[in-house]
């Protein structure tokens, strides 16, 4: 693949309403909460690295944006530590992470981000039709009226540009870590489909991943939270669930990743699984 990153690439055009620091990165004159954990980007930026599925999901979406490149660039909503905006970095793509958690921005400072914006879509004040391209990787849960924001990043978007979208996949598979991880829902792939398409958008591939991990997920979380087991998701019991033990586990995961990624490779879809992958473009 060719690669698409420039060396004069800048920001300029689309900061005008944005205040770059010393550091380089751009900054909105105020901050706005948004709903996810207030220790979410400390919590996560000791797991990424190490988690086969923050590795996985990062993979899978590299497949899916190679089939369906951006270009100029793609902008990073609510892209955390960076973990994904560093691997479209790598692939060759001018990866723009916009994220409004300061602790975040500066992990991926940290990581190697080429190009941050620490604001969020409304307070940044980007002009209509001026973005090329959007990723959303598992961010929309986390907003109450998700059909709005898809509805505002499709005026952001130019004619035609891409959006790029994951979700947690599967209603019957809500239980206490969606609700300590501050979701508002999960998704059905059909309806998300729907959904998008009634904000005006054209979908142009959309899947499942995680297929293997569905009943393991319905065993470990759902059950417990239905009978009221479930016990305080604490930080060990998180990293302790992203790292896989040396063994068969590990096999039967390697190769059950490897299996999904080369489907997506293809354009095939995978069904069903604990995620949902969506390109589409605006309409």
């Amino acid at each position: 693949m060719k690669s698409l990153v420039t060396e004069n690439f800048s920001l300029e055009h689309l900061c005008r309403r944005l205040i770059r620091d010393e550091s380089g990165i751009w900054r909105s004159e105020r901050s706005e909460q948004c709903h996810y954990p207030a220790d979410g980007a400390r919590r996560l930026n000791f797991i990424e690295d190490g988690s086969f599925w923050f590795t996985h999901r990062r993979d899978c979406i590299l497949e899916m944006i190679k089939r369906f490149p951006p270009e100029p660039f793609i902008l990073d909503v609510g892209g955390g530590n960076g973990f994904v905006a560093l691997g479209l970095q790598k692939a060759g793509f001018n990866a723009v992470l916009l994220e409004p958690s300061a602790e975040a921005v500066m992990n991926a400072r940290r990581r190697g981000i080429d190009h941050i914006i620490c604001s969020t879509v409304d307070q940044a004040r980007f002009d209509p039709h001026s973005i090329p391209a959007a990723g959303v990787f598992d961010v929309l849960e986390h907003i109450e009226d998700d059909s709005a924001f898809l509805a505002k990043l499709k005026g952001l978007l130019v004619p035609g540009g891409k959006l790029y979208l994951t979700v947690p996949a599967l209603p019957c598979l809500w239980s206490h870590e969606d609700r300590y991880a501050e979701h508002f829902r999960r998704y059905r792939r059909d309806l998300l489909c729907t959904q998008l398409r009634e904000c005006g958008f054209a979908v142009d591939y959309a899947t499942y991943f995680f297929s293997y991990l569905v009943m393991p997920l319905f065993v470990v979380k759902v059950i417990p939270t239905k009978l009221g087991l479930a016990k305080t998701y604490t930080h060990e019991q998180t990293q302790n669930e992203h790292v896989l033990p040396s063994g068969l586990k590990k096999t039967v995961v390697e190769m059950m990743n490897a299996w999904e990624r080369k489907r997506i490779r293809r354009g095939n879809a995978v069904s069903p699984g604990t995620s949902i992958m969506i390109a589409a473009h605006a309409a």
